[in-house]
């Protein structure tokens, strides 16, 4: 997780310098995923935190949906990037789902 939020950390500041970037745009909503499937395996291994552990996944795979629908909105609509945002969004629902139990 540690290198997960170096990477992000990195990339922020970028994407933040160059917002015209698709790269690093990229490179960005990956990080925010990965983070997120890594606090959701953390909440699927926990009992005191899962709430926490889900709730932080929800929102990094939020904002992974967010800049890859600001790709979209860059005029880049591939099919990838709609795959993306499509399992985000089922990422999201599993969250809710789990969080309801």
């Amino acid at each position: 997780m540690e290198s997960y939020q170096k990477a992000l950390t990195s990339d922020e500041r970028m994407a933040s310098e160059d917002l015209e970037n698709m790269d690093i745009r990229l490179a960005l909503a990956e990080d925010y995923a990965k983070i997120g499937r890594a606090n959701f395996l953390l909440a699927m291994n926990s009992t005191n935190k899962k709430i926490n552990f889900l709730q932080a996944a929800r929102d990094r795979f939020e904002q992974s949906r967010a800049v890859y629908s600001d790709m979209q909105a860059h005029n880049l609509k591939t099919n990838p990037i709609n795959e993306s945002i499509n399992n985000l969004t089922k990422e999201i629902a599993r969250c809710d789902e789990t969080m309801r139990r």
